[in-house]
């Protein structure tokens, strides 16, 4: 029989009432968390966006030539350039032009108003010295649809606008600050989107930057603002790894494991006996005690002294430590011997149990092999001054077995590991001790 097999089937049968707890509480665990998962979830909060939509705007700027020069004919136009040469085109022009887009709209109207902002600021603290503003344009449109646009427009001439800051300039006397230019359009929207009234401001602004012959237009590009308008929604939540993978496996092999262990322990499939125990004991024995365990097969003189047997390996071990003497396992024997002046003490190790399916009863199914069962008689005491006589009708011998010494003694003292074995051949069942 494979001994871990064996070992499994003693640690069940001495634990099934914890195993099966352990089985069942495994089981519950699942069905707790797949009943979670499955049969009535957690729900968890999302939003869903019930209304969207935006507003799009864009800046456009041109510059017309009116001076001569040797690069640009008059009457050219330049158009969304960063730069700008304010000796020969010193007009901006431009428009602001804005729109919107929705899947569902009506009733959408907008405002817009353009205007110069000329101020002196403090870019740390944001600190506003001094500031100069003029509207522009100004336009508006109702009933819009998502195509129409509102556009606003603008001319700046660049020239005087240098010359007017310079003015300010000099009649405060001073300017601590940083000077900032540029074309704030603000833009009003309103209407019904997604069957919802909705009402949006929002500011746009086109930077400048006047350096003396040159200007240059700091363009955003495409501007889109998005709007959305979400709610709550619950749903059932996702069971997850737990819920969803771990849950069922564990009430599987809960309830797989708990009705293995109770069928078992009702069917006596995992039972260990008594011999099969003392079996594992004596391995467990063995290997605890190998290092003071040799290997030696004896020759039979060495066996010719009063015997003594030991009720396990450990007690004999505990003796060969306590006396100073080694533990020989002689393996043609299958015996364990620890050899004194004067006695032999010896433990013969329990049978192994018979493999998995042999059950005729026979011997051999419960002893070890040949190398392993128990020594006889002759095999322990061999001595040439052995003789065997018929002894007339009766059908027996008489064996006249010399230990030697002439007498036998015994072993340990009553109550003690050891079991004394009496080499006194003229014992009162001898045929021949009567005379007869």
């Amino acid at each position: 029989m494979n001994e871990r097999t064996l070992r499994v089937r003693a640690f069940v049968d001495s634990n099934w009432g914890v195993l099966l707890a352990v089985f069942l509480l495994v089981a519950l665990a699942g069905g707790w968390f797949a009943y979670g998962a499955y049969v009535d979830p957690p729900e968890e909060t999302t939003t869903e966006t019930v209304s969207s939509w935006s507003v799009d705007a864009e800046w456009s700027h041109s510059a017309t030539v009116t001076e001569d020069n040797t690069v640009f004919p008059v009457g050219t136009e330049l158009d969304d350039r960063t730069t700008y040469f304010g000796a020969i085109a010193p007009t901006l022009s431009g428009a602001f032009e804005v729109g919107y887009t929705a899947t569902d709209a009506s009733d959408v109207s907008i405002d817009t108003e353009s205007t110069l902002v000329a101020q002196s600021v403090d870019e740390e603290t944001e600190t506003v010295y001094w500031s100069e503003t003029d509207v522009l344009d100004s336009a508006s449109a109702d009933g819009l649809d998502p195509d129409g646009t509102v556009e606003t427009t603008f001319s700046i001439n660049t020239t005087a606008l240098d010359e007017r800051i310079g003015q300010i300039r000099e009649e405060i006397g001073a300017d601590p600050g940083t000077l900032e230019l540029f074309v704030e359009t603000t833009v009003t929207i309103e209407g019904t989107f997604d069957g919802d009234r909705e009402t949006a401001e929002l500011t746009y602004e086109l930077p400048l930057d006047l350096d003396g012959t040159t200007y240059r237009v700091d363009d955003p590009g495409f501007l889109t603002e998005e709007f959305e308008r979400t709610e709550p929604v619950s749903e059932p939540a996702d069971p997850g790894l737990l819920g969803g993978v771990l849950a069922p496996i564990l009430l599987f092999v809960g309830l797989v494991g708990g009705a293995g262990v109770a069928a078992g322990r009702h069917t006596g499939r995992f039972a260990v006996d008594d011999a099969e125990r003392d079996w594992l004991a004596f391995r467990d024995d063995r290997s605890e005690f190998d290092e003071w365990v040799t290997r030696i097969s004896l020759p039979g003189d060495a066996l010719e002294r009063p015997t003594a047997r030991a009720a396990s390996l450990q007690d004999l071990v505990d003796f060969a430590i306590d006396n100073s003497a080694g533990v020989i396992e002689d393996p043609e024997r299958n015996t364990f011997y620890v050899i004194t002046d004067e006695y032999v003490y010896t433990y013969e190790p329990p049978a192994a149990p018979a493999p998995e399916g042999d059950s005729d009863g026979s011997d051999d199914d419960v002893l070890a092999p040949d190398s392993e069962k128990k020594p006889t008689t002759d095999d322990v005491f061999e001595s040439d001054e052995i003789v065997s006589t018929s002894v007339p009708g009766t059908g027996t011998t008489e064996d006249d077995v010399s230990t030697g010494d002439g007498e036998n003694g015994t072993g340990a003292a009553d109550g003690q590991p050891f079991e004394s074995v009496d080499g006194n051949a003229d014992s009162a069942e001898n045929p021949r001790s009567d005379g007869g």
